[in-house]
């Protein structure tokens, strides 16, 4: 536009901001008006120097009619808190007015069109229209762009469409093909007919999944293509008499049908229910796609018909299936294809071993079924000299599965030619290895570790091996006999089923599944046994004086030598199975002792056996009868000491241990009783008071030395009614020996001093 009058710097400013921000595109009509300010302006102090004027400014448009331009409108901005200051004029603009097609300075050209950012059409004619009639099933984001004469570009607003697959119609037919005099009411009567599929009696087009009747003793086959309207599950039913076969594929491919319904009797017509077989699994089907679809029939006499329906994913029922529903499948593309392969040869497993087997499995498919192909399996590459391996099963259809057996080692090429009724083949090669007896191992030793243990080793001289296997004989002539097996690798093996003094002979074999090698011969002789211990000495606790006896019981032979040992050391003459201590002391408490058994394979040494000195006695064994002469059977017991009162009854009371007394000297002892009383002492007789019937306190005096023990026996006997009692009593030495006498001191001998054993 032009300006009035030269601007100032923050006019120019104020007006590039507009420039900016205030155009629009204008059509229709023509308006007068001024641009709207959004935000009113910061009031300015007319006294003020250098402030700065800001304004946001509010985009506008203003439609135009016409294309003529150059319309003046001028821009005031006025200070609506001070109105005098009203009259600020920034700028004269020309507004140019353009029709549609035109940019504001020249005229667009073209317009490209895009979808999801890609290029796929131009228009260069107004009003720029564009048909796009390649677009798939998808989601697009669809934006124009106009390009004018000066090359000036303007976007448009994106539009967002969704294009859903189209649904592809049936023709209005399927193809029907029969073959007549064919006995039998089974589908492989059909099936296994010499015409059949290559040479049927006659073909049709019928509009609906369903044959007319065409009598007795014939065939029906009929195909071609299925098409759903919508995508989602479908149910499938097909009725005949008699038998009858429904096949659909996955696709398009009749290669790939499977069989989804049959009937193995007869229906009447259109009689869907009749076996629960008849009916399909439920089968997701895609809109847009079609699916080759396949009937068989077998009519052997009587009615006859065949007839196949559906179920839409909407619930709707369609039986027969009608004609815009179907496409016929192209007979003539039949005409001599060659086989395909569906799978490849495979070998299971891939390796075996001489004399083993591999089964060998491939499946090939043909325009006139599988059952058409012949399978031959040939040796394409072999070890030198080796002999072809055997088929179990060649030139036949099935021999698509078949089992080779080898008797050569070595790596082999095995190839299967899949052919055809017309000599049209195709071929798949898989590669298998026959594994070699692996080599025989070396070096075999074998050490005698012990009379019942020997120790083999070798050398393992090959990769391919499974196990090794120990074979041992008795002597040269002994027969082989199979004794251990180890896995791949190891090289030891221990035999623990040897006996003492014996010579075996040992041999080792490294096999697998082709076979075993054996390496060298080793011998060995056993040992004689060494003794062993068959009851271990036992510890024993005794008390000062006492006789302890150790004992070992050992297993041997020859004749067995033995030595005691006390902590550590032989003890000089102490070579029997039993060792005695004569007089157990206090520096005896705690020895160890041991027993070392030997005889001219080895030495075996007993367990510990530990001697315990009880310096504190138990008491003594009291045997109470229950009568006055001392027989019967008692009861016993261990009591600390010799004190009783209030003996009731006939009783008899026996006392024995031992006395082991803890200083030298002269002891006093004394009984007290009521009632007949004896005493011994070492077995000696040393207080007799057989006459005693009242209270009486009875006395002898004996020279004891410490520490050594002395056997002791006291006998009561109590009768009548009369409570009875009795007491053992001593005086130690220094005392005094007489009772009651001047310095006399005299008490129960105590339990400390007693032993019960």
């Amino acid at each position: 536009g032009s300006m009035t009058r030269a601007m100032t710097e923050a006019e120019r400013e104020v007006f590039e901001k507009l420039i900016d921000e205030g155009f629009g595109r204008f059509k229709e009509t023509i308006r007068h008006g001024r641009p709207a300010l959004a935000q009113q302006p910061e009031r300015l102090d007319s006294a003020a120097t250098g402030q700065v004027f800001t304004a946001r400014f509010q985009k506008k448009s203003y439609p135009l009619a016409l294309a003529q331009g150059y319309r003046m409108y001028r821009l005031v901005i006025t200070d609506v808190w001070n109105a005098a200051f009203n009259i600020v004029q920034l700028a004269e603009i020309e507004l140019i007015g353009h029709k549609v097609g035109q940019s504001p300075d020249g005229q667009v050209v073209a317009v490209d069109f895009y979808a999801n950012g890609n290029r796929i059409g131009q228009s260069t004619v107004a009003p720029f229209t564009f048909v796009w009639d390649s677009a798939t099933a998808g989601s697009y984001a669809l934006t124009a762009r106009a390009i004018d004469d000066d090359g000036g570009e303007a976007n448009s607003q994106t539009v967002n469409v969704t294009v859903t697959p189209g649904v592809v119609p049936g023709t209005g037919t399927i193809l029907r093909e029969w073959w007549t005099g064919i006995g039998g009411t089974s589908v492989a009567d059909l099936t296994g007919n010499a015409n059949y599929p290559d040479h049927p009696t006659g073909r049709d087009y019928p509009t609906l999944f369903e044959a007319p009747s065409e009598g007795d003793n014939y065939g029906t086959r009929m195909r071609g293509y299925v098409h759903p309207p919508v995508t989602g599950d479908y149910v499938f039913w097909i009725a005949s008499d008699d038998s009858g076969q429904l096949w659909l594929s996955s696709d398009d491919l009749a290669a790939h049908r499977t069989e989804i319904a049959y009937v193995n009797g007869w229906t009447n017509s259109r009689e869907w229910t009749k076996f629960a077989s008849q009916q399909s699994v439920t089968i997701r089907l895609v809109a847009g796609q079609r699916y080759y679809i396949e009937a068989l029939q077998k009519e052997g006499g009587g009615g006859d018909h065949l007839a196949v329906a559906w179920r839409l994913p909407n619930g709707v029922f369609e039986g027969p299936i009608p004609g815009y529903r179907l496409s016929p499948y192209d007979y003539s593309l039949s005409v001599n294809a060659p086989p395909s392969i569906v799978l490849a040869a495979t070998a299971t497993p891939t390796s075996t071993y001489l004399g083993g087997t591999i089964a060998l499995a491939a499946l090939g498919d043909d325009d006139r079924g599988e059952a058409n192909l012949t399978y031959t399996w040939s040796v394409t590459a072999k070890p030198a000299g080796a002999t072809d391996p055997t088929f179990s099963a060649n030139g036949t259809n099935a021999a698509k599965n078949a089992a080779a057996t080898f008797s050569m080692a070595g790596a082999y090429t095995l190839t299967v030619t899949i052919r055809d009724a017309g000599g049209l083949a195709v071929q798949s090669s898989v590669n298998v290895s026959v594994m070699p007896p692996p080599a025989a191992p070396s070096g075999l030793t074998a050490v005698a570790l012990a009379y019942n243990r020997v120790l083999l080793t070798w050398v393992d001289n090959a990769s391919n091996e499974t196990t090794f296997r120990i074979e041992r004989r008795l002597g040269l002539n002994g027969a082989w006999t199979a004794v251990g097996n180890v896995s791949a690798n190891v090289t030891t093996w221990q035999d623990a089923t040897v006996a003492a003094l014996t010579t075996y002979y040992y041999r080792v074999f490294a096999v697998n599944l082709s076979g075993a090698t054996v390496g060298n011969t080793a011998q060995v002789k056993t040992p004689g046994m060494p003794p062993s211990i068959v009851v271990q000495p036992l510890s024993v606790a005794a008390g000062l004086g006492m006789t302890v006896s150790f004992n070992v019981t050992a297993a041997g032979s020859p004749t067995l030598t033995y030595q005691w040992r006390k902590n550590g050391v032989n003890i000089a003459g102490a070579t029997r199975s039993t060792y005695t201590v004569p007089a157990v002391k206090a520096t005896d408490d705690g020895a160890v002792f041991t027993v070392a058994v030997k005889n001219p394979w080895g030495t075996v040494v007993s367990g510990e056996a530990i001697l315990t000195v009880t310096t504190v006695g138990d008491g003594l064994r009291e045997d109470r009868f229950p009568n006055a002469d001392f027989t019967g059977v008692p009861t016993t017991s261990i009591v600390p000491d010799i004190d009783e009162s209030g003996v009731n009854g006939t009783v008899s009371i026996r006392w024995t241990g031992f006395l082991v007394p803890s200083v030298t000297g002269y002891h006093s002892l004394y009984v007290r009783a009521t009632g007949p009383v004896r005493l011994w002492i070492n077995g000696v007789l040393a207080i007799n008071g057989l006459r005693v019937q009242t209270d009486t306190l009875l006395k002898c005096s004996m020279n004891l030395t410490a520490g050594q023990r002395y056997s002791i026996r006291m006998e009561f006997a109590n009768r009548g009614t009369t409570p009875g009692a009795v007491q053992l009593l001593w005086s130690l030495p220094g005392q005094g020996a007489i009772p009651g006498g001047p310095g006399g001191t005299r008490g129960i001998v105590p339990a400390s001093v007693f032993y019960s054993q």
